[in-house]
């Protein structure tokens, strides 16, 4: 008896590895996605601008990172003595607008010099329901007063301008990037879910429109590998709402075989030991049975020096050492 619809995606017709740089951007699928290239040592600018859930706030924040647009000086707002940006998440904050403005420039500058080194750019795409003041689309509200803001539905025609004008842009910084887009598998149901269907149907209209307009963008089913595979609210953390980590990692895992090369993979197989090994406890740090376990380790680590940087996890297990040697 067959009791789940399984998916399974279409593998991508290119493959990164770790000389790959990445950049992930949008709703929370990208976040989950970077952590888990951060923590298997790629080369990847993770979702810097915190959570960004719709197409126009993206475009707005990638067009200031490479000077295309100005950041808008009147979307500065002050709480309690803290300073944000409507443009940006709450995240990025500071006590002065002055040193708030320097964190911008140099997080813009940072990113805009990343993106056109960057082989791939992971976009996730939230919600087509935005806020706006002033007729622009604002990113993060800061629990200003509601009357402050108009709130509407991105119609498919108006962010089909809006992704064609960002691609077109980015394949002229970056002729060769590959661009993935996804549709984040959290449902908005402070919208209604109902409108939240008609919100996500929008996106994924646009994610089929992109990869049929354009050869070197790609699409990756998050979205339906959540609501159909893993459909049983088992997967999901106790708001119903949220993919618990089971259902991130087996959504990552079918990302990750349809993308690394085959090398790059063993080659995770082999690191997922040493981070469990890096995290073992012993229940006598001074025998001399853990002294050998962490020369060992040691050595297992200085194999992956070709691939990547452990100076961290070096330092962590020389100190171990050291330690046990007192």
């Amino acid at each position: 008896m067959i009791l789940r619809t399984e998916i399974t995606p279409e593998k991508f017709i290119f493959e990164i590895d770790h000389s790959s740089k990445i950049l992930t951007i949008g709703s929370c699928f990208s976040d989950v996605l970077g952590e888990m290239l951060v923590q298997n040592k790629f080369r990847v600018c993770s979702n810097p601008f915190g959570t960004v859930y719709n197409l126009k706030s993206i475009s707005d924040l990638l067009q200031i990172s490479l000077g295309v647009k100005q950041v808008n000086e009147e979307w500065f707002v002050e709480r309690y003595g803290v300073y944000f940006h409507h443009s940006y998440h709450s995240e990025l904050f500071d006590f002065s607008k002055e040193k708030l403005v320097r964190k911008i420039e140099e997080l813009s500058q940072t990113v805009g010099e990343f993106i056109k080194q960057a082989e791939v750019v992971v976009i996730t795409l939230g919600t087509s329901r935005v806020y706006k003041k002033e007729e622009s689309v604002v990113s993060n509200c800061h629990k200003v007063a509601a009357s402050k803001f108009s709130k509407r539905l991105l119609s498919y025609e108006e962010q089909q301008v809006i992704l064609r004008d960002l691609v077109k842009l980015l394949q002229e910084i970056s002729p060769d990037l590959k661009i993935i887009l996804t549709v984040s598998p959290v449902r908005h149901s402070k919208d209604g879910l109902v409108e939240n269907s008609v919100s996500k149907a929008i996106l994924r209209l646009l994610c089929d429109f992109a990869t049929q307009e354009f050869r070197q963008v790609f699409y990756f089913p998050s979205y339906e590998i959540m609501m159909d595979d893993l459909r049983d609210y088992r997967f999901y953390k106790p708001d119903l709402i949220h993919p618990n980590e089971i259902a991130e990692k087996y959504i990552v895992d079918l990302f990750s075989k349809n993308i690394f090369s085959k090398e790059t993979i063993e080659i995770l197989n082999e690191w997922s030991k040493i981070r469990i090994a890096l995290n073992h406890r012993p229940f006598n740090c001074q025998s001399a049975a853990h002294k050998a376990f962490l020369v060992t380790l040691q050595a297992k680590i200085e194999v992956f020096k070709p691939v990547f940087d452990v100076e961290e996890e070096l330092a962590m297990v020389s100190v171990q050492i050291e330690k046990n040697l007192v």
